[in-house]
């Protein structure tokens, strides 16, 4: 028997029996999205009266922007924190003084006037510790922090730790569309704690973040909107952009094969016009 064609007819079990269940459609990536961080680099502009201006342009990196997504205008340069970036499956929490939820009227009726008082997510003296992700950054002046809270700060809400899935059926050579689960995405600024994962309309529903992720290389990069619910921002859109590469982490047999290059071993087999489709 050719042992080639031993080989190839093992491989091309193993993928099929991934790519024909329904939920090895979504792979979930493991690891840590590391950051790379973001960066703006100045420029001379000359005016029209012939005098010159230094400004900075963002260049590479990721970036958080406030009001438009400009990273030139209102915009913070992200830097990974002690971690490196963002650890999948599990919560990068930040921790406020005191360490409990202040969702609306988390003070009660102070007053007596049959109003709650406390409006939600404020009221926070000050951070004790910051979530390993993302160094702290100022923001209009203040320190700036990013939390994966496994309980939202501003609603009290639940949230599960960060995902991330590749859509295999979405691949295009080496590169696959991905979707991110960052509900438990959350910003500390001036006392005021704000939910910040994928919500275009704070009156709606967390949706995810959407970008691409090459399976040989392992770059990423996720971009997403989230309104601003409340507080000084209230209405306010944030835009987010990440990117970097997956660390260096074992992951599903299937994605392997992908990067690998043995797919390339069944170019030659009876099968080869079903399997370019769905790479190409």
């Amino acid at each position: 028997m050719d042992k080639s064609l031993t080989l190839k007819s093992l491989l091309f079990s193993v993928l099929s029996m991934g790519l024909m269940s329904q939920s090895a459609m979504a792979i979930p990536l493991y690891g840590t999205l590391l950051i790379d961080p973001g960066v703006k680099t100045p420029i001379k502009i000359v005016r029209s009266d012939g005098t010159v201006i230094t400004r900075a342009r963002y260049t590479s990196g990721s970036y958080f922007v406030l009001g438009g997504n400009n990273p030139n205008r209102n915009s913070a340069m992200l830097a990974p924190g002690t971690a490196g970036g963002i650890q999948l499956g599990t919560y990068q929490n930040f921790v406020t003084n005191p360490d409990v939820a202040h969702p609306q009227g988390w003070k009660g009726d102070i007053n007596g006037d049959g109003i709650p008082d406390g409006a939600a997510g404020t009221g926070y003296k000050g951070l004790v510790s910051e979530g390993s992700a993302f160094s702290s950054f100022k923001f209009f002046g203040a320190n700036t922090y990013i939390g994966m809270n496994p309980i939202s700060y501003q609603s009290a809400d639940l949230a599960p730790p960060p995902t991330v899935n590749i859509d295999m059926t979405t691949c295009a050579s080496d590169v696959c569309s991905i979707t991110a689960d960052f509900k438990a995405w959350e910003v500390y600024w001036n006392g005021s704690v704000f939910q910040q994962g994928p919500r275009p309309v704070n009156t709606g529903p967390f949706g995810v973040a959407t970008g691409n992720y090459n399976v040989v290389t392992h770059k990423y990069s996720l971009a997403w909107k989230s309104q601003i619910r409340g507080g000084p921002f209230g209405g306010v859109p944030g835009y987010w952009y990440t990117e970097g590469t997956v660390s260096s982490v074992p992951e599903p047999a299937v994605l392997w094969l992908l990067g690998s290059g043995l797919v390339g071993l069944f170019a030659v087999t009876p099968r080869k016009k079903p399997l370019k489709r769905f790479f190409s």
